[in-house]
């Protein structure tokens, strides 16, 4: 069975080490209060307005994509290029090394 890619990044591969647990927080929060905001905000729109509806949720995606491309280009170089750490004993992608 092929493995998942090992380049995969996550929010705490993004932080700085002191503040892993912060970005780690700040992503979740992200989600969670997507999925909670968007329902609501698009049950309004579509009440007040249906044919708006995928419009908008069409320009909202393009502005996210457009801010993640321009947020990896604002990435330094050396934090980029970095490897992803792994566990010793399993081998998993992204999971933090033991500091011995």
């Amino acid at each position: 069975m092929p493995r998942a890619d090992h380049r995969r990044r996550t929010a705490a591969d993004q932080a700085p080490a002191h503040a892993q647990g912060r970005f780690q927080s700040l992503y979740g929060g992200a989600s969670i209060s997507g999925q909670v905001l968007a329902p609501r905000r698009g049950g309004a729109l579509c009440v007040a307005s249906p044919a708006l509806l995928r419009p908008v949720c069409a320009a909202v995606a393009c502005g996210a994509g457009v801010a993640v491309l321009a947020a990896r280009r604002a990435a330094p170089a050396s934090r980029a290029s970095t490897t992803p750490r792994t566990c010793p004993p399993t081998g998993l992608p992204g999971a933090a090394t033991p500091s011995a």
